[in-house]
């Protein structure tokens, strides 16, 4: 009896023994991760090209051109922000802070780079968090594929692109990313692409303004210019040297800076980002050879030139799609301004509301229509601007 006994309080103390083995992680060294924990920050100093990494190694903060020290600290986020409607990420959100010898920073006084790691090769972009809304930042594809930006700020920044429905222009679109199970280790591989479930459109205030023509209902409205029969655009071959050139000077013109455009080509069906029909066969509509490619990331440009004897002129399309609609005509017009330095002028109303704005101007030979439509969910901002025989036809398809 004492014997049995005995057997069995040795049997309950090696059970007890195993079991606290167990809980600290095996007889193999190391601490099992819970199943909750959020990944690791990472932590270091970015300035005099020093480069800090997140964990997962997807992203690189830089410093290219700073000369003073800042230390910073990346941690990807479990929860993020959801994504604007309309677009999908295709990397982690990453939340980025720093401080200097002076404390807490926030707003830099110096530039520091973004380089995210993103799969494939097709249109994408830096956004960040501001607290209550998420926004783009200008981005660029460097020659190994990966998404660049320079950032005045410190917030949390992600990599994504509008959904539209298929352009089939552009190159290979890269999959979307799906948050890494809590408790699994992150890795450079993505996993399985899924497709986000639509979302809502952006909500409009409800102070928006009312159609400027009360007598008819506002549908979604765009221009679409017509050359005159007596135009014929210019036909021929072109290289992408050609087009890019050609591009880059249309570009710098209305954006009022130097602009890097990539994939130039000539375009023929299927812009990269889906457009509206009524964008869409403004350049179907231009004829002869159209000039078409990508600027910061995402956005598109097109230019064609017609000629017919002393008569000339160009036809110029610009689309930038954006995280949020204007509540306003007068912030609409205002965002569009900036956008577009380089076609000034004094603007009427054509179409304000929830549908879209439209705004048209004519200044010497040249005509301009500016506009914001909502496609897909996605607001995309957009200039029209014609000169020589297109200037008649593009005034009168803002109207």
């Amino acid at each position: 009896m004492t014997r049995t006994f005995a057997r069995r309080a040795l049997l309950a103390a090696a059970l007890a023994a195993a079991l606290a083995l167990a809980a600290c992680g095996g007889g193999g060294g190391g601490t099992a991760t819970p199943a909750d924990e959020d990944p690791p920050a990472v932590s270091g100093r970015v300035g005099g090209g020093a480069t800090a990494r997140s964990d997962d190694g997807r992203l690189d903060v830089t410093s290219p051109t700073r000369t003073t020290a800042v230390d910073v600290t990346i941690r990807e986020l479990r929860t993020p922000p959801a994504p604007p409607a309309g677009w999908k990420l295709l990397v982690p959100v990453y939340e980025i802070v720093g401080k200097d010898e002076n404390g807490p920073l926030t707003k830099l006084d110096q530039p520091m780079g973004l380089k995210f790691s993103v799969p494939g090769d097709g249109i994408a972009t830096v956004l960040y968090y501001d607290g209550a809304k998420w926004a783009v930042i200008e981005s660029e594809r460097d020659p190994a594929g990966n998404v660049t930006a320079a950032i005045d700020h410190l917030s949390p920044y992600t990599v994504g692109k509008p959904v539209t429905g298929a352009g089939s222009g552009g190159p290979t679109p890269a999959p979307p990313w799906t948050p890494t199970p809590r408790g699994a280790k992150s890795g450079p591989a993505l996993g399985t692409p899924t497709v986000p479930p639509p979302t809502a459109p952006p909500g409009i205030a409800a102070d928006a303004p009312t159609p400027l023509r009360p007598a008819a209902t506002p549908t979604p409205r765009s221009p679409v210019a017509t050359p005159g029969a007596n135009v014929t655009v210019v036909t021929g071959s072109v290289s992408s040297q050609q087009a890019k050139a050609g591009l880059e000077q249309v570009a710098e013109k209305y954006k009022g800076r130097k602009v890097t455009v990539s994939g130039a080509q000539g375009y023929t069906a299927g812009a990269a980002i889906a457009l509206p029909p009524s964008l869409e066969s403004l350049l179907a509509t231009a004829g002869g050879s159209l000039y078409y490619g990508i600027y910061s990331g995402v956005n598109e440009v097109a230019t064609t030139v017609a000629t017919s004897g002393s008569v000339s002129g160009t036809l110029s399309f610009f689309a930038e799609p954006k995280t949020s609609f204007p509540a306003t005509a007068d912030d609409a017009l205002a965002q569009l301004r900036q956008l577009f330095p380089g076609a000034s002028g004094a603007y009427a109303v054509t179409q304000s509301g929830t549908t879209g704005y439209i705004f048209t101007a004519t200044t010497g030979a040249a005509a301009y229509v500016l506009g914001f439509v909502q496609y897909q969910s996605v607001p995309i901002a957009y200039l029209v601007a014609g000169t020589g025989t297109y200037s008649a036809s593009v005034a009168a398809s803002g109207r």
